[in-house]
């Protein structure tokens, strides 16, 4: 069973929950989101994994490139496991470029509230690193990237694209705006 930090709408503290009543209550936690990203010919390219079609979750979208709750305890540096445990490529948080804090509310479907702060991050990829990729297949299908201008057309726009996690567009506005001037 998982157990999570659960926060107010302040961020202050206020006690730990199980996963599935965290989303059941709809309770304030924090999660760790890292976007991949590389350049190519001047073009900023961001790399979103296709979740498993087993995850619960959202299966078969794309999503951020490694991304997961923080376990009750846990530190926001703490969760640049995710980033090893979904990709198989490790790094240390000093190596990521902060973009912030981001609070996300969302609806999950079937009367779950999701309430995240998200610590957000970004780290520069080459190629050289992109072939020690290897995806946990329990919970990335795949990968692919999408130009930045790609992103802003699928995701701020109009309605997020179906293909993708309906994370906020105001959540993937940030995330562009902050990879745009890296």
């Amino acid at each position: 069973m998982e157990y999570l930090d659960v926060f107010d709408e302040f961020y202050k503290h206020i006690g730990v929950e199980e996963r599935t009543k965290v989303h059941q209550k709809g309770l304030w936690h924090h999660t760790f989101h890292c976007w991949l990203i590389k350049k190519e010919h001047d073009e900023m390219y961001v790399l979103f994994q296709k979740r498993s079609n087993t995850k619960e979750d959202y299966p078969n979208l794309f999503d951020i490139s490694a991304a997961g709750h923080l376990e009750a305890g846990e530190t926001p540096n703490d969760g640049v496991r995710e980033v090893e445990e979904e990709l198989g490529l490790s790094f240390a948080i000093e190596e990521l470029d902060f973009l912030g804090v981001i609070p996300v509310e969302a609806s999950m479907g079937m009367g779950k509230i999701d309430r995240e702060y998200c610590y957000t991050y970004s780290k520069r990829v080459d190629d050289q690193l992109l072939k020690q990729l290897k995806l946990d297949t329990k919970e990335v299908e795949s990968v692919s990237w999408f130009s930045l201008k790609e992103c802003e057309q699928l995701l701020c726009d109009n309605e997020v694209d179906p293909r993708f996690v309906p994370h906020p567009k105001a959540y993937y506005q940030k995330v562009i705006d902050a990879l745009s001037k890296m």
